[in-house]
């Protein structure tokens, strides 16, 4: 608190000072040049003063418009960024999915595959059983029927068989 003191005691003195010799210049001015020419001083210098105030305070007013712009610029295209790396993730993900799905088509093709396949394989094997079956009730009805009759002329040879 003390330091607080001591610096507003300071610039006091100083704007005290600075005031002193303004009021002297321009004291001086008037009573060699005339009340006109302490008037258009004074006038002057306050209008310099005034430009002077007007350019710095424009000045920084620029400086934080253009900061701002700057920086508000500098967001959106991190915006942007963002944006896109979030998009090229969602693409990832859209590849990634489209990989899972063409898998799981491929097993499942795979698997219809082999189910046809074992189908095929049972519906040949029973085809082939079928086939034999028939080949077997032709082969037996192609064979002659046994007949025979006792046609025994009692020569000793047997039972004669004939069709």
């Amino acid at each position: 608190m003390r330091n607080f003191r001591d610096a507003a005691l300071a610039s006091g003195f100083v704007l005290t000072l600075v005031i002193a010799f303004l009021c002297l210049a321009v004291w001086w001015i008037q009573t060699n040049f005339g009340a006109l020419s302490a008037l258009a001083t004074v006038g002057g210098a306050l209008g310099a003063g005034l430009l002077y105030l007007g350019v710095r305070i424009g000045g920084n007013l620029v400086t934080g418009a253009h900061r701002d712009a700057l920086e508000n610029f500098t967001a959106s295209h991190a915006s942007v960024e963002e944006t896109r790396g979030r998009y090229a993730a969602v693409q990832r993900e859209y590849a990634r999915q489209d990989r899972e799905q063409l898998a799981a088509y491929a097993k499942f093709q795979m698997i219809d595959v082999q189910d046809s396949r074992r189908l095929a394989r049972q519906q040949a094997g029973l085809l082939v059983d079928l086939e034999r079956q028939k080949w077997e009730q032709q082969a037996q009805q192609a064979q002659p029927a046994a007949a025979w009759a006792m046609d025994d002329d009692n020569d000793g040879a047997g039972v004669r068989y004939y069709e």
